[in-house]
């Protein structure tokens, strides 16, 4: 995070969803995120539970907030699809439980969902929005994906054969690049080894908000 000068890395729970073509769709969630501050070393652990191990608790959530040394400070209790709320530990009690405080703060609560979310795969409002076209985006950006646009409209065939039609026009690129030895280079990314993680990440090399304020996205590549 820029505003502190903290790292934070974390690992996400295996998400599986039901139903995609015929019946309910529901989602359930199994695993731990674990999220590391680097530079303190305080780490917060929250575990999921399937539905086949839990039940109709599946979506509860418990968690644990530690710090540098191990000891547990916070304590985290919530469902993932209501909130997340922390509790200070008031005492430690045998097999390693903890009795929580009075002291609660809220971390995050879910708002309510759009009417028309039933009818959008349970979209919420902002995952609704994800695909909306900003003023002045770069022409590569994927909001402006043709096949991605006509499937949002309802136009399924259509979308099938746009589709098709922007992965030859990829492989025809690809060939090209190849006859000509030339190697692809993303413009507004670097991948660079995180220190902290030891892992590969692709590192923001900057210029695109430059550009997106000039309204200079002349020399981006056709690629829809």
């Amino acid at each position: 995070m820029k505003s502190d000068n903290m790292h934070y890395s974390w690992k996400k729970p295996t998400t599986t969803i039901h139903n995609i073509i015929l019946g309910r769709l529901w989602v359930d969630n199994e695993g731990e995120v674990l999220v590391t501050c680097h530079q303190t070393k305080e780490t917060a652990s929250v575990k999921f539970q399937s539905y086949s191990k839990a039940g109709k608790h599946f979506k509860e959530l418990k968690g644990e907030v530690r710090s540098e040394s191990g000891t547990v400070e916070r304590l985290l209790r919530g469902a993932w699809d209501k909130g997340l709320d922390s509790y200070k530990v008031k005492s430690v009690l045998p097999k390693n439980n903890y009795e929580s405080g009075t002291h609660v703060h809220s971390l995050w609560k879910t708002k309510e969902r759009p009417a028309e979310s039933t009818k959008m795969f349970g979209f919420t409002k902002f995952a609704m929005e994800l695909n909306d076209i900003d003023i002045g985006i770069c022409p590569t950006d994927s909001r402006m994906r043709p096949d991605c646009r006509l499937l949002e409209l309802g136009h399924v065939d259509d979308a099938s054969k746009e589709k098709h039609r922007l992965e030859e026009k990829q492989r025809a690129a690809k060939r090209a690049r190849d006859a000509a030895k030339t190697a692809w280079k993303p413009r507004w990314f670097v991948s660079a080894r995180d220190a902290d993680t030891d892992s590969v990440a692709h590192v923001y090399a900057g210029g695109y908000w430059r550009a997106k304020l000039a309204a200079n996205f002349k020399d981006v590549p056709d690629i829809y």
